[in-house]
């Protein structure tokens, strides 16, 4: 079996969930690598055109197979076109008010405006935030990378 994705995921439940959905060929076929991701390294992702850090259960794998994104398409995450469609228009409508925020690990996160994760006192905090880090919409994220597809195939035409 080709590997092309890196999956990396921490939780043991699942990093094997990820292993059943590979084998039951829902999403790319890769590696699963349950190290925690501050010991991931650069060398540790040659050879695979898909990098999911923190994957889960693959939803973003699931995602861009349902979008039409081939498993072996080089551009992988598509993140050496962020430059390139940070000034497009596909942030209107669904993604228009989104806010980004810097989170401890190190990464730009969008959320919802109005949740105000840092509001101390607020009802629920944790599980609010938590369910907003973990609720990964896999036919938004689908929508989503229909539309990234497009963009980066219109600008290679133009």
């Amino acid at each position: 079996m080709t590997k092309y994705a890196y999956y990396n995921e921490h939780d043991p439940f699942a990093a094997e969930w990820l292993r059943r959905l590979i084998m039951a060929g829902l999403i790319a076929p890769g590696e699963v690598d349950e190290r925690d991701v501050k010991d991931v390294q650069v060398d540790d992702l040659q050879g695979f055109w898909q990098h999911h850090l923190f994957a889960g259960i693959g939803v973003w794998s699931y995602a861009l197979r349902r979008a039409g994104w081939p498993d072996d398409r080089e551009e992988g995450n598509g993140l050496e076109h962020r430059r390139e469609l940070d000034d497009a228009d596909i942030c209107k409508g669904f993604w228009a008010d989104v806010k980004w925020i810097w989170c401890r690990d190190k990464k730009w996160r969008p959320i919802k405006p109005g949740i105000f994760p840092l509001a101390s006192g607020t009802t629920c905090r944790v599980g609010r935030i938590r369910a907003a880090g973990n609720a990964l919409c896999a036919p938004v994220a689908e929508a989503f990378m229909r539309v990234v597809m497009e963009e980066i195939d219109s600008r290679r035409t133009t």
